[in-house]
């Protein structure tokens, strides 16, 4: 239950950053079982800059990727959107 929660507020926190804060049109969202658990990759058209190392929202969600044994990659380039690759270990 706990990979299932992290995966569900990962997905949720990215998206509600989407809008207001990146400046985001659209969104798309993929959720892909594999064999060592779950592939959730998130994408915007947001203005991007995004930096978890400024702390906040996206800090976070690292910290309790890591704390599960998951990992998270974060691409924002500047006028370029955001995307999100979190795997995180089912079983």
């Amino acid at each position: 239950m706990q990979v299932l929660s992290s995966g569900h507020q990962g997905r949720r926190s990215t998206l509600l950053r989407a809008g207001p804060v990146d400046a985001a049109s659209s969104a798309r969202v993929s959720v892909t079982e594999t064999e060592r658990g779950l592939l959730i990759e998130v994408s915007d058209d947001g203005v991007g800059g995004a930096e978890p190392a400024r702390g906040g929202g996206l800090q976070g969600l690292e910290d309790r990727t890591a704390a599960i044994g998951g990992r998270i990659s974060i691409k924002s380039p500047l006028g370029a959107g955001t995307r999100l690759v979190a795997e995180i270990p089912c079983g």
